[in-house]
């Protein structure tokens, strides 16, 4: 089986309040593991920045149904490559907000101590997503 990773950020549409997100948040798990399909998002500044990782076929299928979810646009992929081992095994999906992120994680990253998804490149949204799994839910 070949795995692969997926990182994407796309901007949010309308508020999202922390309930929305756990809601979001409860479907994926339920989606993901059943597909073997593992990942963490960050929802920040209006954005969301994920990786994804699994089975080519489970990901893309699974990016495919996130591109169309009408609570976010504009999706873009910084980062698509084959993996020899997951980094986020340990979730079938998990996620981070600003509260738990400490500004000087953004600030290796970004040019300012604030979640910038332009700013990245898709090794650097990789790390950052990396560093982020000592503060997710």
């Amino acid at each position: 089986m070949k795995l692969v990773q997926l990182v994407y950020f796309s901007s949010v549409v309308g508020g999202l309040v922390q309930d929305d997100i756990q809601s979001l948040l409860k479907h994926a798990q339920q989606k993901n593991s059943a597909a073997g399909v593992s990942g963490l998002l960050l929802f920040s500044n209006q954005h969301f920045l994920q990786v994804l990782e699994g089975p080519r076929t489970e990901v893309n299928t699974t990016y495919y149904r996130i591109q169309n979810d009408k609570r976010h646009r504009d999706p873009i992929i910084l980062l698509y490559k084959d993996i020899h081992a997951r980094d986020f095994c340990n979730w079938a999906m998990s996620w981070a907000t600003d509260v738990k992120i400490k500004k000087e994680i953004y600030f290796r990253y970004c040019s300012r101590p604030e979640f910038l998804p332009n700013d990245l490149t898709g090794e650097s949204a990789l790390a950052l997503l990396r560093d982020m799994k000592e503060f997710v839910s």
